[in-house]
């Protein structure tokens, strides 16, 4: 697939052309800043953010490839360096740094974001 902010488009090889691809989908989604397939690829995830005029909020959605909505939170604080995935079971997993010493890693559960793991990096043997 490619997307843009606004659309997903989903391709697949041109049966009649070797080395051809065709769109066979689309999807309207908006706010597509970045967005990652699950290993099957069944499930998107995506992330955003957008500004009230006085703070950031950062958004992510989980859906099916087939269009149904699976989860969604908003929240206000993101890290730095963030990494989204998603599993084969529509199960997103946002992780990202802290400060320059903590990663902290949520799965998004039931329109919340719950915390699996909060690791100091700094501590571990031969880090400098």
């Amino acid at each position: 697939g490619a997307y843009n902010r606004d659309k997903l488009v989903v391709f697949s090889p041109a049966a009649e052309s070797a080395g051809l691809w065709k769109p066979v989908s689309s999807y309207d989604w908006n706010d597509l800043e970045t967005v990652v397939a699950s290993p099957a690829g069944t499930y998107l995830a995506w992330l955003w953010s957008s500004w009230d005029g006085q703070r950031d909020r950062h958004h992510l959605r989980v859906a099916e490839l087939g269009g149904r909505l699976v989860d969604e939170v908003s929240f206000e604080i993101l890290g730095e360096f963030p990494a989204l995935a998603v599993d084969n079971h529509g199960q997103a997993t946002l992780v990202f740094s802290a400060d320059k010493s903590r990663i902290i890693a949520l799965t998004l559960e039931q329109g919340r974001l719950v915390k699996r793991a909060d690791i100091t990096v700094n501590s571990w043997p031969g880090w400098s």
